[in-house]
């Protein structure tokens, strides 16, 4: 240890190599859960396990007065919530698609309107099982995952820590001679020991929070205050628009792809189909001209969009989500001016 106290040798040698390794290890398993799928409890007792083994290694040869309780259970608990979170914010950064915000996954999953494609094992039948998380069934399960995950960090951590089988007198050999780990340094008359595990547990959170913080703030840095360019914006989109045949799902004629944008409160944008509650758009301006929002197909279905017009205000790009039972399929749309229509 550093002098008589141990909080310097826990943050340098200690906490920070296992911030590194569990935020490492956590964009992984967020790119393995985005790119492929989520496997409720597996992935959470897989990275958990060797992350707390890992942790239990590099700290082996620490005095066994310094590994408490509360210490352990204050990585277990901080390593988890930086799992739970970052796990989240990487899927959701991932799966946001194109013209979208870094979370806006994340706040459709819990509106409902966005989901996470799964696979798992019945505990009645023993079958396989797939499908599409959203809602609350998709917070239970990321829940069930993070708890599995603490629970063997908490148990593979305490195995780590402990000597080899055949190294019983002492964590090191060299030899064939023992070394033993150095005795706890006496605490100065007054100080009291500091506590490690609320530290460890404290620095998680408030990396884990930061993590979502600047994902949030993401499209707001740098972003300058255009209101009289929004306004004329709004204004300039305002009329009838018509979707091309490639927007068959709202129909076969042009009369029903046919909408009319007008400006409703602040940056929001309204569209009311031509063939009345055939379809309706609900759109609001998030920042670059880029709207996002919902498409409702009149009890067939609501999804989400982003939309982006053209420089010359002829087009308008639309990327809708549309979900069936082998997951989210994005499909990009074009409406055009009707005056422009031939």
């Amino acid at each position: 240890m550093t002098g008589n106290n141990p909080l310097p040798h826990w943050l340098l040698r200690r906490l920070l190599p296992y911030v590194l390794i569990v935020v490492a290890a956590t964009v992984i398993a967020g790119f393995a859960r985005g790119f492929i799928l989520f496997v409720p409890g597996i992935m959470g007792m897989a990275l958990g396990g060797l992350l707390g083994w890992t942790a239990g290694r590099i700290g082996r040869s620490d005095p066994e007065t310094v590994w408490t309780f509360p210490l352990r259970v204050g990585l277990t608990l901080g390593a988890a919530l930086f799992f739970g979170i970052g796990t989240a914010a990487v899927v959701s950064f991932i799966n946001t698609p194109n013209m979208g915000l870094p979370l806006d996954w994340l706040a459709g999953v819990v509106a409902g309107t966005e989901g996470e494609v799964f696979f798992g094992t019945s505990r009645n039948s023993f079958q396989n099982v797939e499908g599409v998380l959203t809602g609350v069934w998709w917070f239970v399960f990321s829940i069930l995952d993070v708890l599995l995950f603490s629970f063997l960090f908490l148990v593979t951590l305490g195995v780590g820590l402990s000597p080899d089988d055949d190294s019983e007198d002492g964590p090191f050999e060299e030899d064939d001679e023992p070394q033993e780990s150095p005795p706890p340094l006496p605490m100065e008359p007054g100080r009291t020991e500091p506590p490690l595990g609320l530290i460890t547990f404290a620095l998680f959170a408030v990396l884990a929070l930061g993590s979502l913080v600047s994902l949030a703030m993401w499209p707001v840095l740098g972003t300058a205050n255009t209101g009289a360019s929004e306004a004329r914006l709004l204004s300039e989109l305002q009329g009838d628009w018509t979707f091309g045949e490639e927007a068959a799902f709202l129909g076969n004629t042009e009369a029903e792809r046919t909408f009319t944008l007008q400006r409703g409160l602040g940056t929001e944008l309204a569209g009311f189909s031509a063939v009345p509650t055939h379809f309706m758009l609900s759109m609001e301006m998030r920042r670059d001209g880029v709207f996002e929002g919902r498409i409702n197909l009149g009890g067939r279905g609501l999804f989400s969009l982003r939309m982006r017009p053209s420089d010359d205000r002829s087009e308008l790009g639309f990327s809708v989500d549309l979900w069936s039972a082998t997951g989210r399929a994005e499909r990009s749309l074009t409406a055009r001016r009707v005056e422009a229509v031939d």
